[in-house]
């Protein structure tokens, strides 16, 4: 699989003048130059950023074959107002994450070596799950349910399809690339408090904080951007984001 540039793509290069240059200038400035900057098996996606350091820009993009994200990392170059990608090709990466065990200090008599082997047996030791972190205190980020569970009932007796549920995370990822989906508190107040960043989906069981995240549960993470609010919602004083998506209700 080769994930190609779209040479034909210029209408998004940037041309800006700015007079003064900051980080997220730059990020701006590298979104709008990826967007729609490549093809993937000769169909042009859309290209989520992801992050980016002084040789590479670090990206996702839909991949038809696959049926999932991809990521990939291509070189790129940077005056201060203009991003420029000379590489014709991206080449593709794996997303890694550090996990920690779980060190639990379990006295040695024979009750509690039965109840380790039941655990381990039954397959839900804490330590042998994934585990999603709630907060990052130090970049007071946020990680938030989106929508529903995948295939799970509300209380009005309504379930979302996978299918209607990755595509409301590709509009909300579009929407929130191209700044549209604007941050709000109480359904009432706009706000500069938190933005959002990428929503996806869980693709298996995982810890969040004490409770368990099935698999097919969208969520997103919000970045917070001043202290008071930040220690509201470690304080649970907000709710998880709601974003006023609209949809359509089939009978089955």
């Amino acid at each position: 699989m080769k994930l190609k540039l779209d040479q034909f793509s210029s209408k998004f290069c940037s041309n800006t003048k700015i007079e003064k240059n900051t980080n997220n200038d730059k990020i701006s400035h590298i979104r709008d130059e990826i967007s729609y900057l490549f093809e993937i098996n000769g169909i042009k996606e859309y290209a989520y950023y992801q992050d980016h350091d002084d040789d590479y820009i670090y990206f996702d993009i839909w991949s038809g074959v696959d049926q999932n994200y991809t990521f990939w990392k291509v070189s790129y170059s940077y005056n201060g107002t203009k991003v420029s990608i000379p590489e014709v090709e991206a080449t593709q990466v794996v997303r890694t994450t550090e996990w920690k065990d779980l060190v639990e200090d379990i006295p040695v008599d024979k009750a509690s070596i039965i109840d380790l082997i039941e655990k381990t047996v039954k397959g839900i030791f804490k330590k042998e799950m994934p585990i999603i972190k709630q907060f990052n205190d130090e970049e007071m980020i946020s990680v938030e349910p989106l929508f529903s569970i995948v295939g799970v009932t509300d209380a009005h007796g309504d379930a979302a399809t996978a299918e209607a549920t990755n595509q409301l995370i590709q509009e909300f990822n579009k929407a929130v690339d191209e700044g549209y989906m604007q941050a709000g508190l109480f359904h009432k107040h706009l706000t500069k408090s938190y933005y959002y960043k990428k929503a996806w989906m869980v693709e298996e069981d995982a810890m969040y904080g004490d409770s368990l995240v099935k698999a097919g549960t969208p969520l997103v993470e919000l970045q917070f951007t001043n202290d008071k609010a930040w220690e509201l919602k470690k304080a649970n004083k907000f709710m998880p984001p709601s974003i006023g998506a609209q949809g359509s209700v089939e009978e089955i």
